[in-house]
Parts: C-alpha cells; sequence; structure tokens
C-alpha cells in the first residue's frame, strides 16, 4: 500500500511538473517585436536610382510591419511614386523630374513593427530625392 501511494505521489509530482514546464515553454515561446534591421536615419537618392528602405523585425507572432509619416499618420502606395511591400520595406522607384512630389520625396517616416505582445517605432527616416535633369552649357 505505501509503495503504491508513493509511486501515485510520484506520477501526480511528475505529471504535474511536466504541465508547469509546458505551462512556462509556453509562455516563453512568444515575443515581442524587435528590429532585425533598422532603417536608416537619413536616406538620400536620386530620381533616375530610386531607393529600397529595408524594415524588418522579428518576434512571436510574427509583428506586422506598417509605415507612417513622423505625425504617426499611416501611408499608403502611391502608384508610381511609393510602395509599402507586404515583407516591411518601403520602395522609392526611380520618377521622372515632372513627377516629382514633395509629400513622397521630401518627408520623414518611421517603420512600426507590433505583434499582440508589443509595439514599437523606428527612428525618424528623413528621406530626400535628388532630381537629375539634363543641361545644356553656353
Amino acid at each position: 500500500f505505501i509503495i503504491k501511494m508513493v509511486g501515485g505521489l510520484l506520477k501526480a509530482y511528475l505529471l504535474l511538473s511536466l504541465v508547469i514546464n509546458n505551462i512556462v515553454r509556453g509562455q516563453s515561446d512568444t515575443s515581442g517585436p524587435v528590429f532585425i534591421q533598422e532603417p536608416p536615419n537619413n536616406v538620400d537618392f536620386s530620381n533616375t536610382t530610386g531607393t529600397k528602405i529595408i524594415c524588418q523585425s522579428r518576434g512571436v507572432p510574427l509583428p506586422n510591419i506598417t509605415w507612417t509619416k513622423s505625425n504617426g499618420e499611416p501611408i499608403g502606395t502611391v502608384p508610381g511614386l511609393r510602395q509599402v511591400m507586404d515583407n516591411g520595406n518601403l520602395i522609392l522607384p526611380p520618377f521622372r523630374a515632372s513627377d516629382y512630389k514633395q509629400e513622397v520625396h521630401a518627408q520623414t517616416y518611421r517603420c512600426i513593427a507590433e505583434n499582440e505582445l508589443g509595439k514599437i517605432q523606428s527612428r525618424d527616416v528623413h528621406v530626400r530625392a535628388a532630381i537629375v535633369q539634363p543641361y545644356e552649357t553656353d
């Protein structure tokens, strides 16, 4: 009888230890967002080259990456001028000088990474496009 009771207590202890271990491990399998690659503070580019601004983060669950202006206003794609990619990158493709838009090409952006455990924002990303135009000398 004593051996059965000790054996039963040992099984109960082992089962309880297993349950607690799974709970603790389950909590450690989640984490708030952390930048893997935060965008630079300044991005200067020409209209003939365009640029790609990379923003990558990790976390569990995988954070959603969005972009905003420095005032917090969300931005979206502007066809031919600015593309917000699903992978978190911001693309400013080459453009004609006549298509320059100050609100796109001379802007301060921020990358936001968010999951259910938290939200982080990048430093300000100051974007400046230089216009390359042909000119003639006399």
